[in-house]
């Protein structure tokens, strides 16, 4: 093997005992509600919650869990006729050697906010409007340890007035800039991670404009899917897909891809749920329209071809609840879906076998593990594969 079991890497990275470190991955059969957040901004590193697994559900050792893992980062919680709080929390994921997943409190954000996470080559990047101020944006980066992230380090982002859809990348954030929220986006603007001074633009502006699209940066191009085209101010869902190049220069020429379809009839959405392997494009869930919210069973995935593009829908398993504003991500061969909304915000967490072709071949909800509150728009990253 050649490669320390998880709890002790993530025992190494905490400055843990080994014992310590078991608590953190004790099996109480649901997610040990205790999160200590992170402290002040610039200079919290992770915060043990050691103790929470056993106070929940008293088992004494770890589960064997694969070297797969994966973060469902922060989001809009409470209920949903409540005000929206958005969330500082992260929730860490894991399969068992015999296929059970596994969820377990971990390190938080500093702050909490309405925030889009990035899985990056050396760590993990969040960007975003921090609820401590109405008037700049914030990049919160991170280098990863087994799963653990080093003290995070707050950069001021300068502002971009609205987006359309924003994705965070290996090397940039990818918006659909628009002039303001209610308006469509076209244009696509990149801010540099390393170097976060300014937002440059691409020259690149969309095929279809819209507004509360899905984006994804998948197999190095970046996916635009559904969204809201709004004729006059009337708010109209889509079905468009398009794709372009990701590349050190940047972002290429958008390419129209076909649009989504299930049983023969077109599929119009927005705030669906994107994910992907090195080969298939998933979308997961959505809505036809802003309100009511909810939600849909629906999964498509399609192929990624070499020019980006997906030629064809093919209609995977429904889910077994409807869903949409998920956060959904691929992990150790497993599609997840976690959290979204339909007609109460969801703390379900579901996920499905892929096959060798990557194709979806059973929903699993029945005794999974819940996250500690209902949550919607939040961000799954995969932070670790075997």
């Amino acid at each position: 093997m050649g490669r320390a079991p998880l709890s002790a890497r993530l025992a190494a990275a905490l400055g843990l005992s080994l014992a310590c470190a078991c608590s953190l991955l004790t099996d109480p059969g649901q997610y040990a509600s205790a999160i200590a957040v992170a402290g002040a901004a610039g200079g919290a590193g992770p915060a043990a919650v050691g103790g929470a697994g056993a106070a929940a559900g008293g088992a004494s050792s770890a589960p064997r869990v694969v070297s797969a893992s994966f973060a469902v980062i922060a989001g809009m919680r409470d209920g949903l006729h409540q005000p929206a709080v958005t969330s500082s929390d992260v929730t860490l994921g894991g399969f068992t050697e015999e296929g059970q997943l596994k969820l377990w409190p971990a390190w938080a954000l500093p702050e909490p906010g309405r925030w889009v996470a990035g899985r990056r080559a050396n760590g993990i990047s969040v960007f975003g409007d921090p609820d401590d101020t109405n008037d700049e944006h914030a990049l919160w980066s991170s280098m990863l340890s087994a799963g653990v992230p080093s003290p995070w380090r707050r950069t001021a982002a300068p502002l971009t007035p609205a987006w359309a859809g924003v994705v965070v990348g290996n090397t940039d954030v990818i918006a659909i800039a628009s002039d303001i929220g209610d308006h469509i986006g076209s244009d696509i603007s990149l801010l540099d991670l390393n170097q976060p001074s300014a937002w440059r633009s691409t020259g690149v502006s969309l095929l279809t404009p819209r507004i509360t699209t899905s984006v994804a940066v998948c197999a190095g191009f970046l996916f635009v899917v559904g969204g809201e085209l709004r004729p006059e101010q009337n708010p109209m869902p889509t079905a468009a897909v398009e794709s372009a190049a990701v590349t050190a220069a940047g972002v290429g020429v958008m390419t129209r891809s076909a649009d989504l379809t299930a049983a023969g009839a077109t599929l119009k959405r927005t705030h669906a749920s994107l994910a992907c392997t090195a080969h298939r494009l998933y979308v997961i869930g959505g809505e036809t329209a802003n309100f009511p919210s909810t939600g849909s069973v629906t999964v498509l995935s399609g192929i990624i071809q070499a020019d980006g593009s997906v030629t064809a829908w093919e209609e995977e398993p429904s889910l077994l609840y409807p869903v949409g504003r998920a956060a959904s991500v691929v992990v150790g061969g497993r599609l997840v879906v976690a959290g979204g909304i339909n007609a109460t915000r969801l703390d379900s967490v579901t996920f499905a076998e892929l096959d060798a072709e990557g194709h979806v071949l059973a929903w699993r909800t029945e005794g999974n593990p819940k996250l500690p509150v209902g949550v919607q728009d939040a961000t799954a990253v995969l932070l670790e594969e075997p």
